[in-house]
């Protein structure tokens, strides 16, 4: 019986749409972290995955005011990213792995373990 336990307390944090939590149980998946943009800046960054492929990225870069895109995101299963498209069409890239989105500047570089440390957002 302990085993019926365990997938209870697992299920409801991807499928329940409950107003008490706000990460990834209302809307989609929730991911932040302050990520190093190619400004070289450290940017408060926070990231919504919702469940039809929709998303609302919140950025604050240092002195000054939040701002929220939202768009369209695509899955690419095959290299395992996603593509957030912004309303002007400009795609941004991510890495999906365990529980990280990690930002991918150039999706055609890979980059060292010291470098995703800079631009990995964590799930919450």
């Amino acid at each position: 019986m302990a085993c019926n336990n365990t997938p209870k307390e697992s299920a409801p944090q991807k499928e329940e749409t409950n107003t008490e939590a706000n990460t990834s149980t209302e809307e989609g998946i929730h991911y932040e972290g302050v990520i190093e943009k190619e400004t070289q800046e450290l940017v408060d960054t926070t990231i919504l995955l919702s469940s039809n492929n929709e998303y609302t990225q919140t950025v604050v870069f240092p002195g000054h005011e939040p701002v929220t895109h939202k768009g369209k995101f695509e899955w690419n299963g095959a290299d395992k990213t996603i593509a957030l498209i912004g309303e002007d069409g400009k795609k941004e890239y991510y890495k999906v792995d365990a529980q990280v989105l990690i930002y991918l500047a150039d999706p055609n570089k890979k980059l060292s373990p010291e470098e995703e440390a800079k631009v990995t957002l964590h799930q919450k």
